[in-house]
């Protein structure tokens, strides 16, 4: 604003001066070409009388020619003798008329034109002149009103201006109040967006976003914090039950011993797991969990997968089935979190599947030419309410946590996560009482790596 003021006030006042001098030098401009004009008509008269009239009946007559106004009109002849003196420029008379344009004649300021002719074959210098009072007067009261308005002019434009920047930085200090007063336990509330279609709207919504986005970040991170805490919190205190049982039995055997080991074992496991799949999307989170991405048939790395959960499908007679429609589909994935992938959602469909179930795998191709994974199941499903949050981190719907207390809520989210780090689309087809559908479609060969790469930070991938 002061830099403002400053320009301001400089361009202003070289306006003004510009001004100025503009006005004075057409005023000069304008009473040049009057002198001009006087003089042509001064020498016309005087060539046309002197040639029928003798010099002192034109004198008579030039002294009642007012156009001329002889007044202000001197003549002197060849030797520099005063023929005619105007009543206004006594002072100039009995001297060599003077030469240059401006001079001063007692009080009065002049300004003259002057000129050597030769009329009827004689010598003349003939001298007209001008008063500037008035262009002086006219001159003085411009650069007095100036002196007067312009800085009266400058204080309101530097106080208006001051006025309107402070009113206009009144939405910035709003801004900046409403941020500082949120905090951890206000991340709830949001700035006021004015409806000034200007930056300083667009800046409201951006920070509403950008509060919108930590409102959630930490609303996450809070929730993992406490479905850790929970989740960890019962296995630790069976671990210590067990042990404390274990150890303070008056009877305990070699047989109690080993029954405590087991379950603690059993719980250590359990949370290794837990710990595992944490540490897995806390590094995919910061974009530390690199892929090793190389062609894998993908026909192999399924029957892998349902090779090593084939004993869990024994274990409830369920008919494990896989159907391969193309012997030759690749696609470019990291071999161990594909395997993963598997693992998790064939574990999955088991889990949720009763007795004498059926979990049928199959791999195809699509009608453009894309690896097709589809993993079905006969299970209790999923409620369509709980569609929308089933890859939410630790959640379970609640026919699955009626249905088995084991399980984290982690397996979903991590299958999201490698399924969207390899570039992939899973859609989820689910009815309660009849069973759940994932279909993993892979991008063609040649086309995965680059979305791949492309979808997670350029530390996540390794070739």
């Amino acid at each position: 604003m002061l830099w403002y003021c400053v320009v301001f006030c400089l361009s202003v006042g070289l306006l003004e001066i510009g001004v100025y001098f503009g006005l004075d030098k057409t005023i000069t401009a304008m009473t040049d070409k009057e002198l001009g004009i006087r003089m042509n008509g001064l020498d016309d008269f005087l060539q046309e009388h002197l040639s029928r009239l003798p010099l002192s009946r034109v004198l008579a007559d030039l002294q009642t020619h007012v156009a001329l106004q002889p007044h202000l009109t001197i003549l002197q002849n060849a030797r520099g003798h005063t023929i005619y003196c105007g009543t206004l420029v006594q002072e100039l008379c009995g001297t060599r008329v003077p030469s240059g344009n401006l001079v001063s004649a007692g009080s009065r300021h002049l300004r003259i034109h002057t000129t050597v002719d030769t009329i009827q074959g004689e010598r003349f210098t003939l001298l007209v002149a001008t008063d500037l009072h008035f262009q002086r007067e006219l001159l003085e009261r411009f650069r007095n009103v100036v002196l007067l308005i312009v800085p009266a002019t400058l204080l309101f434009a530097t106080a208006g201006g001051f006025w309107l920047s402070k009113r206009a930085f009144s939405p910035v200090r709003e801004i900046i109040a409403a941020v500082r007063s949120i905090n951890e336990r206000r991340l709830s509330l949001r700035l006021r967006v004015p409806a000034t279609g200007d930056e300083i709207q667009l800046l409201s919504e951006t920070l509403n976003g950008m509060l919108a986005r930590v409102e959630t970040s930490f609303r996450q991170v809070t929730e993992l914090t406490a479905n850790a805490s929970h989740e960890l919190r019962t296995p630790i205190a069976i671990i210590r039950t067990a042990s404390e049982v274990a150890l303070l039995s008056p009877r305990a055997t070699a047989e109690t011993h080993r029954k405590a080991l087991v379950q603690i074992l059993a719980e250590a496991e359990k949370n290794t797991r837990l710990l595992d799949s944490l540490l897995l999307l806390a590094r995919s989170d910061a974009g530390a969990q690199p892929l090793n991405v190389i062609p894998v048939r993908l026909q192999e790395s399924v029957a892998k997968a349902i090779e090593a959960c084939r004993h869990l499908a024994d274990a409830k007679s369920i008919t494990l089935n896989f159907h391969v429609e193309s012997n030759d589909t690749s696609a470019l994935a990291d071999p161990g979190q594909l395997h993963r992938l598997w693992l998790l959602l064939i574990d999955n469909a088991i889990k949720y599947t009763p007795f004498e179930g059926a979990v049928d795998v199959s791999l195809q191709q699509t009608s453009d030419s894309r690896p097709l994974c589809e993993i079905r199941d006969t299970g209790i499903g999923i409620p369509e309410a709980d569609l929308p949050h089933i890859f939410h981190r630790f959640f379970r719907a609640g026919n699955a946590r009626t249905q088995s207390e084991v399980g984290s809520g982690l397996g979903l989210t991590m299958v999201r996560w490698i399924t969207d780090a390899h570039g992939a689309q899973l859609d989820v087809e689910s009815a309660v009482g009849k069973g759940t559908n994932f279909r993993i479609i892979f991008p063609p060969p040649n086309q995965q790596l680059t979305k791949a790469i492309g979808s997670i930070p350029p530390n996540m991938v390794s070739a």
